[in-house]
């Protein structure tokens, strides 16, 4: 289907947030089994729930605007996954896997964040208001996902350069 409209590009693009938000509840067990510090095992489990709710605020999003969505995939999300397990085939120490899931999951957010703000700008524009306030809240969860990821991972990289340098 040829995408000719604003709203057509807007659906294409909540369309592509709900795979990435997929993909990455799928991630978010394996990183906290991966995690060594229950800091961020409690950031990767919470943020595991955040992301459920954040798929049913998308699919309220559809529905206010009578939409349904068309299976897609989300190729950058896909793609920080394949980083990812790219990492494992590297043989890391528990310590190094661990801090480039945090690095990644890092990488996700600030992804998500471009896209939520993205699409509650076309939101406003498309006078998609009701809309607008849902994809503010998930904005609002990526951006406080991201800080709490940031202070476990300097932590972490301070402890693990530490234990390089001996």
């Amino acid at each position: 289907m040829a995408i000719t409209t604003a709203r057509e590009l807007f659906v294409h693009e909540l369309e592509d947030m709900v795979s990435a938000e997929h993909i990455i509840v799928k991630m978010l067990p394996e990183l906290r089994k991966e995690a060594q510090d229950p800091e961020a095992k409690a950031a990767f489990q919470e943020h595991e729930a955040e992301t459920k709710q954040q798929i049913k605020r998308l699919q309220q999003v559809f529905d206010l605007l009578g939409e349904k969505p068309e299976q897609s995939t989300c190729y950058a999300t896909e793609g920080l996954k394949q980083e990812h397990e790219a990492l494992h085939e590297e043989e890391p120490t528990p310590e190094v896997l661990a801090m480039g899931g945090l690095l990644g999951a890092a990488k996700t957010e600030h992804y998500e964040i471009s896209g939520y703000s993205g699409l509650v700008d076309q939101a406003k524009l498309l006078g998609e208001d009701s809309v607008a306030k849902l994809l503010s809240q998930n904005l609002k969860d990526e951006e406080a996902a991201l800080k709490k990821l940031e202070k476990v991972e300097s932590k972490l990289q301070k402890e693990l350069v530490g234990e390089s340098k001996k």
